[in-house]
């Protein structure tokens, strides 16, 4: 069945909930269109407004007279579903009976009752109208049993609309008024009222009007306080209250109390930076402990494992060279210095030379072929002072064996007395070996 459900969306992304308005009896969508459509998405409220089967242009008017309160709420469920998600209800006069009947077994993040029949049905309104305004009485019974054609617009507007309601609003409202179903009139009399028992905890707004011709204001606090809700009653305001010239005031108050009430959807971008961040926390923690135990150690595995051997070879086959070399120029410095002495030098400093050098060649082998690889800079700058701490020590025992060479030959010249053969250091860095 095709339902008519209008709609008014904020022109802004917004993260207030959708408000669904359910019309009374006599009427349609098109009551909401005019003031409180545009005006609550104005307030970032997506805003729907639903006409019930046999209402105005939704399908069912030819079976509206054995319609149900049942199938009104079924119209209600059947909205609900096409919003996507649960709306703040509104319902006007007969449709706050609607929404009372459809929170028995649904949920809704609030609810506001505008002159609505009140929980006990419509027995109080017939004995107030038939006492208070038997004219008006009459004329609503051949409105409802005979056709809409027996209304007149000075009897809508008196029981619908304040006195100071321009003729021109009430002609373009008189033309959509209609019949309404007899089986939910009876079902509103006593076949099928309220059981004054929500689904759950529901935040609910009970509104009345001062000069409502249905019911009177002793009434709409009545129905607050057997849902223990708040109400108000807004002074010098009928029974249509969504199409007085007051309908801001009315519109304004339902907002205040719906901002201090039902909280904001949460945002969509907060919604996914949190699930963003809920999904990256862990990654960007293991990585954390990752660099932190990467700090921990000198280098990666790999590397360590292909730099660790070329250090030790380099350290052990430098030992004994340099150690029989510091032997030698503390031999030779106890003592004037002379060919046997040079004799003795050189082919340690040979020797030394000769093994430092394929040693110093591996590394610097080992080093390049790690530099081809996606060593992470980390790694590089972990392996590049291993590499020149081994030089630094390699290179001044071969510095120190060439300068006490050079020394000897130069004494070994002089007829003077001898001289000490001294040493120089030389600091050095990994280019000077590159």
């Amino acid at each position: 069945m095709h339902l008519e459900i209008l709609q008014c969306q904020p022109s802004q992304p917004s993260h207030k909930k959708p408000i669904l308005f359910i019309h009374g009896a006599f009427a349609g969508a098109w009551c909401w269109e005019e003031y409180f459509l545009p005006y609550f998405a104005s307030q970032g409220y997506p805003a729907y407004a639903l006409s019930l089967r046999g209402h105005g242009e939704s399908e069912g008017i030819e079976n509206l007279a054995f319609t149900s309160l049942d199938n009104y709420i079924s119209d209600v469920r059947t909205a609900i579903e096409t919003i996507g998600e649960e709306p703040i209800l509104v319902g006007h006069s007969m449709g706050g009976m609607i929404i009372q009947k459809y929170l028995e077994k649904h949920s809704s993040p609030a609810a506001v009752l505008m002159n609505s029949v009140p929980p006990t049905g419509l027995w109080t309104t017939i004995f107030y109208m038939a006492w208070s305004d038997p004219m008006l009485f009459s004329q609503l019974f051949l409105l409802q049993n005979l056709s809409p054609r027996f209304a007149t617009p000075s009897a809508v507007k008196h029981a619908l609309l304040s006195e100071d309601v321009s003729d021109d609003k009430l002609h373009k409202f008189f033309h959509h008024v209609q019949g309404e179903s007899q089986r939910v009139m009876l079902d509103m009399m006593g076949l099928n009222l309220p059981h004054l028992a929500f689904k759950g905890p529901i935040p609910l707004l009970v509104l009345g009007a001062e000069k409502d011709a249905f019911l009177p204001p002793s009434v709409v606090e009545w129905t607050g306080h057997l849902y223990d809700a708040p109400s108000h009653v807004f002074p010098k305001t009928a029974h249509a209250m969504m199409l007085e010239n007051n309908w801001q005031e009315v519109a304004d108050y339902m907002i205040d109390w719906l901002e201090k009430t039902v909280p904001a959807k949460p945002s969509e971008v907060k919604t996914v930076v949190e699930a963003v961040k809920k999904a990256v926390e862990p990654v960007v923690a293991a990585a954390k402990t990752e660099v932190k135990a990467a700090e921990s150690k000198p280098v990666v595995p790999e590397v360590k494992k292909a730099v660790e051997p070329v250090v030790e070879k380099a350290v052990e086959a430098v030992k004994p060279a340099a150690e029989a070399a510091k032997t030698e120029v503390k031999a030779a410095e106890s003592k004037p210095v002379v060919p046997e002495v040079k004799k003795a030098v050189e082919p340690v400093v040979e020797k030394a030379a000769e093994v430092v050098k394929p040693v110093i060649e591996a590394a610097k082998t080992e080093v390049k072929a790690a530099e081809s690889k996606p060593v992470v800079p980390a790694v590089k700058k972990a392996v590049e002072p291993v590499v020149e701490k081994a030089v630094e020590v390699v290179k001044p025992v071969i510095e120190a064996a060439k300068t006490e060479v050079k020394a000897a030959e130069a004494a070994s010249k002089s007829t003077t007395k001898p001289r000490t053969a001294s040493r120089s250091t030389k600091k050095t860095s990994s280019s000077d070996n590159k």
